[in-house]
């Protein structure tokens, strides 16, 4: 009875055991489909990791050229600002030339029209001293024996004779002009007499050509 007791034994031992390795063997193909899975899975996640930090590397890039962009269009930006600024300030400074050239021009305008009408006056005081002048020597001429001839330098030379008791034949002269000032200028005197610059003073300040012939005359009879 105890042999039957171990055999059964024996066989159930057997029997546990094939189902032990059973178990061990279906462990085992667990646990290698389990590390195939995870092995799997650890790809995938290396993969994506992979895909991930590529993905990051083109964000990076693309903020990278975001930034460089928004520092070339700040720069430009002050570039153009500061060539702005610089165009505003040529303009106003062209526009204070331009104020300043009115300004220069309309001052230019009544500087020449001061100018002109000094000439007219000028112009028609030299007529009117010459018309006086031809006067006086159309006087004298009659009167006095004197006459009188153009030079070289646009005086004229009043040459009087009767005047030296010893010989009446004998000239004196002078010869007067009038200047760019309209004033009456003595270019010569012969014989040289005392007295013409006071004569003279008087002649440019009252415009008396007979008083002046009169003068020389006297001056002219006063040095014999």
């Amino acid at each position: 009875m105890w042999t039957v007791k171990h055999e059964s034994f024996q066989e159930d031992l057997m029997a546990a055991r094939r189902m032990l390795e059973k178990y061990e063997r279906g462990q085992m193909r667990s646990a290698a489909q389990l590390q195939t899975s995870l092995a799997s899975a650890i790809d995938d996640h290396t993969h994506s990791v992979a895909q991930l930090a590529e993905v990051r590397k083109q964000v990076d890039s693309k903020a990278q050229s975001s930034v460089a962009k928004k520092a070339s269009l700040q720069n430009e930006l002050s570039e153009r600002k500061a060539a702005a600024e610089q165009a505003a300030a040529a303009v106003a400074a062209l526009d204070a030339k331009e104020n300043q050239y009115q300004a220069s021009l309309a001052t230019e305008k009544e500087n020449v029209a001061q100018i002109s009408m000094a000439l007219a006056e000028a112009e028609v005081s030299h007529c009117s001293r010459a018309s006086e002048l031809e006067k006086g020597i159309a006087f004298y001429r009659s009167r006095l024996g004197m006459r009188f001839e153009s030079l070289s330098d646009q005086s004229l030379r009043f040459i009087f004779t009767s005047i030296d008791p010893l010989n009446y034949d004998r000239e004196f002269f002078f010869a007067l002009k009038v200047n760019s000032a309209s004033q009456y200028v003595l270019c010569e005197c012969v014989p040289p007499v005392p007295g013409t610059d006071a004569l003279l003073a008087k002649l440019n300040s009252s415009n008396n050509l007979r008083a002046f012939f009169k003068g020389m005359r006297i001056l002219f009879r006063g040095s014999i």
